[in-house]
């Protein structure tokens, strides 16, 4: 399940943003990380929302399942050593 983890993008990938009803494409660059906000719908296929450095944008599941690196998370304890 995809929903509420972080991920690297290894490749440059493209998103959707909607912006007052104009929808747009972008390039993510290498490295951008994002959130997975919500999960796909369906059997794992389609597009899931995302944020990246405060946007709202839509990303096919499998470009992050093949082009993410999954972020650990910092626990309490590494996070304050």
């Amino acid at each position: 399940m995809l929903t509420g983890r972080r991920f690297i993008i290894s490749k440059a990938t493209v998103a959707l943003e909607a912006t007052n009803g104009t929808r747009s494409l972008l390039t993510l660059p290498q490295g951008a990380i994002i959130e997975v906000t919500s999960g796909p719908a369906g059997q794992g296929i389609g597009t899931v929302p995302v944020t990246w450095e405060g946007r709202t944008l839509a990303m096919f599941a499998v470009d992050i399942e093949k082009r993410g690196i999954a972020v650990a998370e910092a626990t309490s304890q590494s996070a304050s050593a």
